[in-house]
């Protein structure tokens, strides 16, 4: 893995932002070094191999999981928060939700960027390196920008970014990271009405970004219109179904159930929702619950692979004072039977609390990666950068890896992007608004768990 991200940042610090193509004179050919197979591959087993994974596109599970944007689901408090949970809908046979791609023979093709051939889940090859630390390994090549939609599809290993605002300009652009840096998509249809806390998810069973509600640009909340990005054919088109309007709410895939789970935010009377919602790639159903969890906005949401259930913790609790947060967590169980409820999790929360946080699912280690946020409490405005993860098993949240704070992270942080890249194999972090006070935003991109 490290001369894997010694080659990706070669790309990187060119600032390119086009595919500059993986050289089919040069893949496949016999190496010794990586230098013979050029920019775009590496010498695996004496063989270049192309790093975006070729056919296989890496391992097919545990693709954009649980995050991909800004935490809590909405683009101002977490786009994906919990987002696209790949992990499990398409992994080879993999168990425990299917995350690892582990069970596929190889780990879907040398090509897939699996080393050695290996599965991303250690099966026939060994086992990924994990060193406890955020590793920066771009920065330019895309305008600066918080808020966005970033979502990986695993059966591809093609990880899609769409919009999000640059300082006070609302952007309707798509991109995806590629191993030369970033390239803009010219995608087909139309792309959304530029907006604001927007709740995104990536649905794998279907391989779409799906973009709902917000802010729309010059107007008050909310919207409830659905937008779906294909990522097969590079097009928009908007759902004719509407939603509930809503923006800072979260939303997370079901692979057990092929839906998308949607909680909360803020609703066009200005109070935050406790309603529970489910979108089955064409219509949203209003969930029925004997119990709900406080209303809130700005939260993080997440599906665990193996078991469908949904969860989601912390963000702001009150309109008239934003800054009153939470850091407790609930999950929704018995959903398809007669008895739907939301339960709380009793075990010990992460601290201090917060909004604006992003999660993202780590299929490797089958943990929930959470990353920064806004502090809450008597002082507004108090960026963090610490680093959680939460197993799903035992329901335990923990600080960084094994309790043990990573050796370096990224600068604090709200309204960023988060997700599992699948070609990289690392829970991924890009740009985000860095000065509470201000616009400030960035274009860096970290992965967590070293080179």
């Amino acid at each position: 893995m490290r001369t894997l991200n010694a080659v990706f940042l070669a790309g990187m610090l060119a600032n390119c932002s086009v595919l500059i193509g993986d050289g089919p004179g040069l893949v496949g050919k016999k190496c010794t070094t990586n230098e013979q197979c050029g920019a775009e591959a590496r010498c695996l087993a004496g063989t270049c191999v192309a790093l975006d994974g070729g056919a296989g596109g890496g391992s097919t599970g545990g693709g954009s999981t649980g995050g991909g944007s800004t935490g809590g689901g909405s683009t101002a408090g977490g786009s994906t928060a919990g987002g696209s949970m790949a992990g499990g809908s398409t992994a080879g046979g993999s168990t425990a939700g299917g995350s690892t791609a582990g069970g596929s023979v190889g780990g879907g093709s040398t090509a897939g960027g699996a080393a050695g051939g290996a599965a991303a889940g250690g099966a026939a090859g060994g086992v990924v390196p994990f060193n406890n630390t955020w590793t920066r390994i771009l920065d330019g090549g895309i305008t600066v920008r918080a808020g966005m939609a970033f979502e990986d599809d695993a059966d591809s290993g093609v990880t899609f970014l769409y919009g999000g605002f640059s300082g006070t300009t609302y952007q309707t652009d798509t991109w995806r990271l590629t191993s030369a840096g970033w390239q803009q998509v010219l995608a087909n249809g139309t792309p959304p009405t530029a907006r604001a806390g927007a709740a995104v998810a990536f649905d794998a069973a279907r391989r779409q970004v799906v973009v709902h509600g917000g802010n729309l640009e010059g107007q008050a909340c909310c919207d409830n219109t659905t937008w779906i990005f294909d990522v097969a054919t590079t097009t928009w088109s908007q759902v004719s179904s509407t939603g509930p309007a809503r923006s800072m709410a979260a939303m997370a895939f079901d692979p057990t159930r092929n839906v998308i789970f949607l909680f909360g935010g803020r609703a066009p009377d200005t109070s935050d929702s406790d309603q529970t919602w489910q979108f089955n790639g064409s219509a949203w159903t209003q969930v029925t619950v004997s119990s709900s969890p406080p209303a809130r906005e700005a939260h993080v949401a997440f599906v665990d692979p193996a078991t469908g259930n949904f969860f989601v913790s912390g963000g702001a609790t009150s309109v008239s004072n934003p800054y009153a947060g939470r850091s407790d967590t609930w999950v929704l169980q018995g959903v398809g039977t007669g008895s739907v409820r939301w339960n709380a999790v009793t075990s010990p929360a992460y601290a201090p609390v917060r909004f604006g946080a992003s999660i993202a699912y780590d299929p490797l280690r089958r943990l929930f990666v959470m990353f920064g946020g806004v502090q809450t409490g008597p002082s507004p405005g108090v960026l963090l950068n610490d680093t959680w993860t939460f197993d799903p098993s035992n329901l335990q949240w923990t600080m960084g890896h094994n309790g043990v704070a990573p050796l370096t992270s990224p600068s604090p942080r709200h309204r960023f992007g988060l997700t599992w890249v699948t070609r990289l194999r690392r829970t991924t972090l890009f740009g985000g608004t860095t000065d509470y006070s201000t616009t400030a935003q960035n274009n860096e991109v970290w992965v967590y768990g070293g080179p």
